[in-house]
């Protein structure tokens, strides 16, 4: 898998192996860059962006049935992971 942020050229992709190219189709990929990453770019959560991209197709290849619904649902996670996740983040920024 490659995950493609170029930030210069606002390029975004996510690009499949052979062998994974039948899980992760086209279709939900764009889906996945749709609507978890780039609504977090947006808000300029850039980490959390390319975290939750991250998530999302390790969701899909996890359950490769999955639909393209559920694999784009909302992650849940705890308070306390939340509150360490936030700080981690800025403290690279």
């Amino acid at each position: 898998i490659l995950f493609l942020h170029v930030i210069d050229q606002r390029r975004l992709e996510i690009e499949m192996g052979y062998g994974l190219e039948g899980i992760l189709t086209d279709s939900k990929n764009k889906r996945i860059l749709d609507e978890v990453v780039i609504p977090q770019f947006r808000s300029e959560n850039f980490s959390m962006g390319i975290y939750l991209g991250v998530l999302a197709l390790e969701r899909g290849i996890r359950n490769p049935e999955i639909s393209i619904t559920d694999l784009v649902a909302p992650f849940e996670f705890d308070a306390q992971f939340v509150d360490v996740l936030d700080s981690t983040i800025e403290s690279q920024e």
